[in-house]
């Protein structure tokens, strides 16, 4: 079992360049299987106070009101993903990882939020590597993610990425799925420069996210949206309804992303009743019936 600790202070900065992107994606392509050795990896390190300006940043990349945030306010939901992401690019791109990061994307997310997160907050983060285990899908890597204020927990994440087969094929189908009651159908719609100013304002500059060469290479028809920066539209527009705008409400969040979002995308966000009054489960789907995240479950206050 691969164990580490870091004390290391994380900077606001993209932790890698495209130029290095390029580089590890195409040096990265003889991978065929993830290192298990792997799994227990640990690192922690004190995080930079949350600014302000990255803040609204955030904000304005996942369709939400910038100027909603001020240097009193709480940090958007999803801006925990920010967060972790120079935790994460450092992983994929470990050598001792032996991942085609070309062929990976999200494959699932899980977020809880336990105590309030505010601009200028000093942060410590803890990432664990969980387990790697094998899908129809390909492999899927999951991993782990407390965030720390004073020495108290304040959110938790546990992030899946898949590692996509080449047989891997999205069919749009129904599972089986038992009917549900839908009880809310909202249309939400991506802009076409939406992943280049989401990469910009999550530090996630991907490749597959910005650049057509690359994403092609990665077997997709285009660059496609970031399956977190839909969980974070989605998660504006959960909040929206069934917290009236108050985003301190919100206790959890999760889904699993499934057909890739492309910039400029309509989208249908359908919600059905959950058996809890504070509980509703949702899907994201496109004009075309396929679905973009699947069992989706959003708990708020």
């Amino acid at each position: 079992m691969a164990h580490s600790k870091s004390s290391k202070t994380y900077k606001g900065g993209i932790m890698a360049s495209n130029t290095t992107l390029i580089l590890k994606g195409l040096s990265h392509l003889r991978y065929k299987k993830l290192n298990r050795e792997l799994i227990g990896f640990v690192r922690e390190a004190d995080l930079d106070p949350i600014s302000l300006e990255d803040v609204r940043l955030y904000a304005s990349a996942t369709n939400d009101d910038p100027s909603r945030y001020s240097e009193e306010s709480l940090i958007p939901p999803l801006f925990v993903s920010r967060l972790i992401h120079p935790f994460l690019i450092d992983t994929i791109l470990d050598p001792r990882l032996e991942m085609n990061i070309l062929k990976m994307v999200h494959g699932e997310l899980e977020i809880k939020w336990i105590a309030p997160v505010f601009v200028k907050d000093r942060l410590r983060l803890r990432m664990e590597i969980k387990e790697i285990i094998d899908t129809k899908a390909g492999e899927l890597l999951k991993i782990s993610f407390i965030i720390l204020k004073d020495n108290s927990e304040v959110a938790e994440a546990i992030a899946g990425l898949l590692i996509r087969s080449p047989q891997e094929r999205e069919k749009g189908k129904s599972d089986g799925e038992e009917k549900r009651e839908v009880i809310l159908k909202k249309s939400i719609q991506t802009e076409g420069d939406q992943a280049l100013r989401y990469a910009e304002a999550s530090l996630d500059n991907n490749l597959i996210h910005t650049s057509n060469l690359f994403a092609k290479i990665s077997g997709l028809k285009r660059t496609i949206l970031h399956g977190v920066c839909g969980f974070a539209i989605t998660c504006n527009e959960l909040i929206k309804e069934f917290c009236n705008n108050d985003s301190a409400r919100i206790v959890s969040m999760k889904g699993r992303f499934a057909h890739p979002i492309y910039p400029g995308d309509t989208l249908t966000l359908v919600c059905y009743r959950s058996e809890s009054e504070k509980e509703v489960e949702f899907e994201l789907v496109n004009k075309y019936g396929k679905k973009n995240i699947r069992f989706g479950r959003f708990e708020f206050r």
